[in-house]
């Protein structure tokens, strides 16, 4: 191919061009543009607003990661997207083209693609069947089928096609009857998910993909579904879950008690958490968590002095790790302040230590500066756009 000068978007000889070949351009250019590209004409805004650009953009493999963060304040949700600038990150309010849904809190949501699920909830203390949809293309929002059952607080993951949305019943005879359902994203129907034993898994339990299957971690017990052979490993023992949980000796309670306390996520087929105040990941070979390697610096950031820096949320954000916390700001007690880091990881091997994970800070910044104490972060979803 030549190299050529490219043409600027206000040339005539572009805009002259056909709607398609117009978009297959498009589509590879990074969506941190696409603001700037819309004010060249109403036809382009269109275009990078429409249907066709996502699917180009899925069809070429130019996806972006895009986190949305849901701030709570005066019984009101407001979305915003993450904006990255040089070496700062920041908050970008979300206009969002119809109206909101009803403020469900205790909600649960998951990612789907371009798209986020808002699952259940509470309305005016009741608990709730709702399902929402905000489709991150268009920014607006559309309901979905309703659940069997009302939830709060419940669990969720994306895995095959397919939401499951575990545990949050009210009630107690639904707790053990229809403690899970699986959503199928193709026909939209509602189907009830069986129970991986006669134990209760209680309300302090974690949901994770971890390759083809879902995990369910408790505090004292750990499964796993494989939805291929619609049945949980935990039946045939544990030989299977040593990936997650580990291989040493009285590895297993230790595993769950850590992350069922703390945040975290998975980057990959790694799970990183926050363990004793400090940003750890967990290696399978060792059955141990150890720590990421680099984030000295950013852990004194997070302000190790104040106990109550909570709310501390970890993200998968396009193969790096997100980490979102507050901490009192220093004028004012009463307020708070939220920061965010980009974390670049890289594993490797070393002679001495063994398996390490380096994390290296690409950016890092204040996105709410003295918030209210009563500004809550709700939560954070990482979508492909």
């Amino acid at each position: 191919m030549t190299n050529r000068k490219a043409l600027p978007p206000s040339s005539p000889l572009f805009s002259s061009l056909p709607d398609e070949v117009i978009v297959d351009c498009l589509a590879r250019v990074s969506k941190s543009d696409y603001r700037s590209i819309c004010l060249v004409s109403k036809s382009f805004y269109s275009l990078l607003s429409s249907q066709e650009i996502y699917a180009a953009r899925s069809h070429i493999g130019t996806t972006e990661p895009r986190l949305y963060v849901c701030l709570y304040l005066h019984n009101k949700h407001r979305w915003f997207t993450l904006a990255e600038i040089k070496n700062k990150v920041g908050l970008v309010p979300v206009r969002l083209s119809s109206s909101d849904p009803p403020a469900l809190l205790n909600s649960t949501t998951v990612a789907v693609g371009s798209e986020i699920y808002k699952i259940g909830g509470t309305v005016n203390g009741k608990g709730s069947r709702a399902v929402f949809v905000l489709d991150c293309k268009t920014h607006t929002w559309r309901c979905a089928p309703k659940m069997r059952v009302s939830r709060v607080g419940a669990k969720s993951c994306f895995l095959d096609g397919k939401i499951y949305v575990i545990g949050g019943c009210m009630k107690k005879e639904e707790k053990f009857k229809k403690w899970g359902e699986v959503f199928d994203i193709k026909t939209q129907t509602w189907k009830p998910l069986r129970r991986p034993s006669d134990d209760a898994l209680g309300s302090n339990l974690k949901v994770a993909v971890f390759g083809e299957r879902l995990y369910v971690i408790t505090k004292y017990n750990s499964y796993a579904y494989d939805p291929e052979k619609g049945r949980w490993l935990s039946e045939v023992g544990f030989e299977d879950l040593q990936p997650i949980i580990g291989t040493q000796s009285g590895g297993i309670e230790k595993v769950m008690e850590d992350i069922t306390t703390g945040p975290w996520c998975v980057v990959g087929n790694v799970m990183f958490s926050v363990v004793n105040r400090k940003y750890k990941w967990f290696c399978s070979r060792s059955g141990k968590w150890l720590v990421v390697e680099g984030l000295d610096g950013l852990c004194e950031k997070r302000g190790l002095e104040y106990r109550c820096y909570c709310t501390i949320q970890l993200v998968n954000y396009g193969g790096k790790l997100l980490i979102i916390w507050q901490k009192p700001a220093l004028s004012l007690p009463i307020e708070y302040n939220i920061w965010c880091a980009v974390i670049r990881l890289e594993e490797r091997m070393s002679p001495q230590f063994g398996p390490q994970i380096l994390g290296e800070v690409e950016r890092q910044s204040v996105i709410v500066a003295r918030g209210p104490m009563s500004y809550k972060l709700s939560n954070c979803q990482c979508v492909s756009v």
